[in-house]
């Protein structure tokens, strides 16, 4: 189901290139110059503020370019007749849902130019995983489902860091909800597609 514009992770990688060099030349050149104290200070400061660019920035440009594609799609989307009944953004994408006409579609966060249809007749097996573990813990819910024999979902929640948060958690509960939401959608969606034509 997801297709990647290599052309535009080529850029975001060169982008992280340049700032991966900016930040090793800093420090190499404060060495070389034997620089004073006080410029070696703002030499670290600046290093700890490339690096910050280096996670920070390119991830900032796909967010934006998603959210500026997707608002494209969603008016392509509404001037072919869907009904959006439902939009759900993930990390990695948006979902636009049309349960009136059984239509599905997707943008991906690597691939903001295409947006993508998937046929509802498609989807099987749709189900919440709220990623329960045995101390009562999550840090992943979603909303599970296959295409054509292949396994998908929709993360609503996934908490970073190996770190877990509880069941009853009211961040949890909402993740929970939402997928359970859309997996309701998507087993209309199927449902929709499925109906005899006539």
């Amino acid at each position: 189901m997801r297709k990647i514009d290599t052309g535009y992770f080529i850029k975001i990688l060169g982008l992280r290139l340049i700032l991966l060099a900016a930040v090793l030349i800093a420090p190499v050149r404060m060495l070389l110059w034997e620089l004073p104290q006080m410029q070696s200070l703002i030499g670290t400061f600046l290093t700890f503020e490339f690096l910050y660019f280096f996670f920070w920035l390119p991830y900032k440009i796909l967010d934006t370019n998603l959210t500026k594609h997707s608002s494209l799609h969603e008016q392509a989307l509404k001037e072919q007749g869907l009904v959006i009944d439902y939009c759900f953004s993930a990390n990695d994408g948006v979902f636009f849902l049309d349960v009136a006409n059984g239509k599905f579609a997707v943008v991906f966060k690597y691939n903001p130019k295409e947006l993508q249809f998937i046929d509802g007749a498609t989807l099987d097996d749709i189900c919440t995983n709220d990623g329960e573990k045995i101390n009562n813990g999550t840090s992943l819910v979603s909303c599970r489902f296959t295409i054509n024999g292949h396994k998908q979902n929709i993360v609503t929640l996934r908490v970073a860091g190996g770190r877990q948060m509880h069941m009853k958690d009211l961040t949890v509960l909402e993740a929970i909800t939402k997928a359970e939401m859309l997996c309701e959608r998507l087993t209309a969606i199927k449902s929709k597609a499925t109906l005899p034509k006539g």
